[in-house]
């Protein structure tokens, strides 16, 4: 109202400042975005909440994606892991590891293990191909992983 007040007789790229704001005010982003931001916010704790065996994985986020409309498709072998081969391991793929590093561009990946009943990260780790083009060299793709031997 305030910028109504003002002089609305000045010329804006050829449109005067009533002109503007009235076609501000019809267009409504506000609500737009409002809208949108709901759907998006909805879309992501839905991915989040995403837990199954890593045999699943790819059935999983290919459904979760398809029944979004975006178009991506996850490969049968995408994952490295496509089995629960080892007796009394359980592989899950879940994309709702917290890092807070930004060196990952890929997959992350926790492997917990039960000591005492108790859950603790053995080993944590993931892509980084920026990294080391990061630091000054060339590029140069890399999986990596921290072992934590507090727990052996």
């Amino acid at each position: 109202e305030k910028l109504r007040k003002s002089n609305s007789e000045k010329i804006y790229s050829g449109r005067s400042l009533k002109d503007i704001l009235d076609r501000f005010d019809l267009k409504n982003y506000k609500d737009v975005r409002d809208q949108s931001n709901k759907r998006d916010i909805k879309i992501i704790r839905e991915y989040l909440k995403i837990s199954c065996p890593i045999e699943k994985a790819p059935e999983v986020l290919s459904n979760f994606f398809y029944k979004y409309n975006m178009n991506i498709f996850v490969s049968p072998n995408y994952f490295p892991i496509k089995k629960n081969n080892i007796k009394n391991v359980k592989v899950l793929f879940t994309p709702n590891i917290n890092r807070n590093l930004e060196y990952y561009t890929g997959m992350t990946f926790n492997l917990i293990v039960d000591v005492k009943k108790k859950k603790n990260i053995l080993l944590s780790g993931g892509r980084f191909d920026k990294l080391i083009g990061d630091l000054g060299y060339k590029n140069i793709p890399a999986v990596g992983a921290a072992l934590n031997s507090d727990i052996l």
